[in-house]
């Protein structure tokens, strides 16, 4: 069974290239010009490729050096770009991932405070579906930080809890579990003027 989905997914790859290959075979030559291989680049990109990567890409993946890409060789084109796009978002990913800690570090998360004022406490759960499975409670009188909030069309609203960490997860907002905290509008004194 393992096999024959093996074998199914294989295919359906396979099909996609396929299709991918008519599509950017405009002429129906069965390979693909330089200027085939330009628009197709230019559609995997979402802009304008730049013409020494077309150059590239033909100097490199032209095996038989017909200046055409036949069929295996735009699979293997596709499958470099697959590899670079895939090294280009982790490289991303990790200059992005330090800067996001950093900045955790420095802020309490933004949202709306809230605290619980039902006796029992308020039911927090691992996600925002109605469905989801209480964790535990978050005691009465505790303050929290909802980073998000998601409204079902019955009018239920669920928000995700960001501070205090111990209680990342979602509870129900409704005036019987909590209460929204104001906070206090902070104004600056003006500075005085010296006398003239």
């Amino acid at each position: 069974r393992l096999q024959k989905q093996a074998n199914a997914a294989g295919m359906s790859a396979v099909l996609k290239l396929r299709q991918a290959f008519a599509a950017a075979d405009a002429d129906g030559s069965q390979a693909l010009s330089r200027d085939e291989v330009k628009s197709c680049l230019d559609g995997l990109i979402g802009g304008e490729a730049p013409e020494e990567d077309v150059d590239t890409a033909m100097e490199n993946f032209d095996k038989d050096a017909s200046g055409l890409l036949e069929f295996p060789e735009f699979c293997q084109l596709l499958q470099k770009v697959t590899e670079l796009d895939a090294e280009a978002a982790a490289e991303e990913a990790a200059v992005e991932e330090p800067a996001a800690e950093e900045a955790e570090e420095e802020a309490a998360p933004a949202g709306k405070k809230y605290k619980i004022v039902l006796d029992s406490g308020a039911k927090m759960r691992a996600e925002s579906s109605l469905d989801s499975e209480a964790l535990t409670d978050i005691p009465v009188d505790t303050i929290v930080t909802i980073v998000e909030t998601v409204e079902f069309e019955s009018g239920k609203v669920r928000g995700k809890v960001g501070a205090p960490e111990e209680y990342n997860g979602w509870i129900t907002i409704a005036d019987h579990i909590v209460e929204e905290i104001e906070e206090p509008v902070v104004e600056e004194a003006a500075a005085e003027e010296p006398a003239a």
